[in-house]
């Protein structure tokens, strides 16, 4: 069985998740969990992680302009998609494994490599 993670569109895909949870369409972003990320990523998880950003960086304002950028990693498929803050630039990095979905989720400054 072939285990590759598609790459043609997980920037659309990432894009879209991160889009649901930063606009608390929570029931749409977690289709797209696995079992782990749907266990771990509460309401609660989600709000003490945007609250934290936000002390960080202020409001979110919207997404870059910059494209997301997608790459392999072991057997998932990484993608940043990049995020405009008041105070600095973050990036949403989303991580699909070879189900694609959605195996892991983060925030972090925009020059974390």
């Amino acid at each position: 069985m072939d285990k590759t993670v598609r790459l043609t569109d997980a920037a659309e895909r990432a894009t879209r998740i991160v889009r649901d949870v930063l606009e608390n369409r929570m029931d749409e972003a977690r289709r797209s969990f696995n079992s782990q990320v749907l266990e771990a990523f509460t309401d609660e998880v989600r709000g003490d992680g945007l609250a934290t950003v936000t002390g960080l960086v202020g409001a979110f304002e919207g997404f870059a302009d910059t494209a997301p950028f997608v790459r392999r990693v072991g057997d998932h498929a990484v993608v940043d998609v990049p995020l405009r803050y008041e105070a600095g630039d973050m990036k949403a990095r989303v991580a699909f494994d070879e189900d694609e979905k959605v195996a892991g989720l983060f925030i972090v400054p925009a020059e974390v490599p």
